[in-house]
């Protein structure tokens, strides 16, 4: 009894290790081929599409993002701006949310749970 509990959880081990390694090399696989087309020229990518062996390597991307760095910079803080509002505006409303649901004098209070924790699981 003990050798097949122990074949069972080796296999079941091994059937981890490849789905998990299947899903690191899926989750990584868009950042390679980031880092991979931005040494392609833009022609390149025009004519033949995204590939995993660029056609013809240029620095032209790098070359543009140092010519204008305000555009760059510019473009973080856009993106600073809207993760900070977003995020306050947000623990606004799930604390004005719980609030309501916490009153147990509101009549609702129970279809409110609900639906939040419905939509949350």
């Amino acid at each position: 009894m003990i050798i097949k509990k122990d074949i069972t959880a080796r296999i079941f081990l091994a059937i981890g290790v490849v789905y998990t390694g299947l899903a690191a090399i899926i989750c990584t696989f868009p950042y390679i081929m980031m880092v991979i087309n931005a040494f392609s020229s833009e022609k390149s990518i025009l004519k033949y599409g995204f590939s995993l062996i660029p056609k013809e390597t240029s620095l032209e991307a790098f070359s543009t993002v140092f010519k204008s760095p305000v555009i760059i910079l510019r473009a973080y803080g856009v993106t600073t701006f809207v993760t900070a509002s977003g995020t306050l505006l947000g623990l606004f409303i799930m604390s004005m949310a719980a609030y309501v649901i916490y009153r147990k004098d509101f009549y609702y209070r129970n279809t409110f749970a609900l639906i939040f924790y419905f939509t949350t699981m």
